[in-house]
Parts: C-alpha cells; structure tokens; sequence
C-alpha cells in the first residue's frame, strides 16, 4: 500500500463542513463520478466501488483529477510527483486545511505546512 498524506483534526470534518470548503476553494470541486476502482496488484483486475459522494477533484497542470478522498471526518491523498511548496495539490490541500482548521500530516504523523 502506498504512501498516504492527510487533512484532518481532533474532531471530524463533517461531509457539510467539506463540501463548503471544496465549494470555496480555487481549483478544487466535487468530483461528478464518485465512485473508486482498485487495482489487485497480483492479478490486475479493476475493482469498481461506489463512493461516498464527498471525494473531491484537483485541477493539476490544467486537467482534472479526482485527488482528495473524505472517508468518517478525514481527508487523503497521494502526493503527486512535484510535492513541493509550490504544488498545486500541496496548495490546495493548505487551502483547505485552513478552511477547516485543520493540519496536513503523513502516515507516520510528519506535518505538512
């Protein structure tokens, strides 16, 4: 399993506090298909899940990606391979996590200003 960076804090981030903040932020909406595909690494079959209905996407390098993942009160998301300062993803998740007065930190509970 990969790397995982997250946008969370002491209480959870309800789906109404998320949406609100996804709707205020620059570059960043609801995600139109919410549903996940998974891929078995042994076999690689595509596994297709519905979503929760509260994943967001990043507009990086002028596309759309479906980027951030709400699940029970906390936001995740891989970072992407220029996550610097200055990376899109890494500003809108900043963004965000002020909003919601929250932190970015990784798996191993490193902070992300």
């Amino acid at each position: 399993m990969g790397y995982s960076i997250h946008v969370r804090r002491e209480t959870p981030i309800s789906p109404e506090e998320w949406s609100a903040a996804v709707a205020h932020t620059p570059g960043v909406r609801m995600a139109a298909d919410q549903a996940r595909e998974l891929r078995n690494p042994r076999t690689g079959e595509v596994i297709r899940l519905a979503g929760g209905g509260f994943d967001a996407e990043v507009s990086l390098e002028g596309e759309w990606r479906k980027a951030l993942f709400y699940d029970r009160g906390k936001v995740t998301f891989r970072a992407t391979p220029r996550f610097g300062s200055d990376d899109e993803l890494r500003l809108a998740a900043r963004s965000l996590a002020s909003a919601l007065q929250a932190t970015i930190v990784g798996d191993e509970g490193e902070a992300y200003p």
